[in-house]
């Protein structure tokens, strides 16, 4: 086997090997057949879509630590190695997902395609050293509650909670806990009202 040095001197070959190790075998197997077949794999509306979904979820339930009953997951939903990652029974794991880092989802989950869940950030507090070189500050997860509807391209931040019922329109980016049976929105995301009298 050749092994190939990069600029920074880590041998790339031995770097490949040692995700192999960390993941397992069968894990890195399913996330290679998740990420690199069945997520460009057609809607469940589109031809043979049905079929798609299966397999999707098939890959999905193997790689999430904890995913419940009827759970949809879309194309193009990116969840990581999905460790660190919970969802409640009948959610819906939207087109275009992403998520970095932790997150738990309650039960009955609905959301737009392009939601971000982002549970840690870049390292920025130390002015004598590159941005880049800092790496990660902690991760903070983000919860969401059960019965829970966020938009399209909504933006969830570290550490946010998401109470049960509540809305989040879609482009809202989200820094601060949501209230049960609230509906926020906008830039950052603020309380419009709430769904229900309290």
């Amino acid at each position: 086997m050749s092994h190939v040095t990069d600029q920074g001197g880590v041998n790339r070959s031995r770097s490949f090997v040692n995700r192999l190790k960390k993941f397992g075998l069968f894990r890195s197997i399913y996330l290679v057949l998740y990420y690199g077949f069945a997520t460009h794999l057609p809607a469940t509306d589109a031809p043979l879509g049905g079929i798609s979904q299966r397999l999707r979820n098939a890959l999905a339930q193997r790689l999430i630590s904890n995913f419940g009953r009827s759970v949809r997951v879309n194309p193009k939903a990116n969840f990581g190695s999905g460790h660190r990652i919970e969802v409640g029974n009948n959610c819906n794991l939207s087109t275009g997902l992403m998520v970095i880092g932790d997150l738990k989802l309650g039960n009955d989950v609905m959301m737009g395609p392009e939601v971000v869940f982002i549970s840690y950030n870049h390292e920025v507090s130390d002015l004598t050293v590159p941005m880049r070189a800092q790496g990660a500050t902690e991760s903070k997860p983000v919860q969401v509650g059960d019965d829970v509807w966020i938009g399209m391209r909504a933006m969830i931040m570290p550490g946010v909670t998401i109470g049960s019922h509540a809305i989040v329109a879609a482009g809202s980016i989200v820094t601060k806990d949501v209230p049960e049976w609230g509906i926020v929105g906008g830039n950052p995301a603020k309380l419009i009202k709430y769904r229900k009298e309290r």
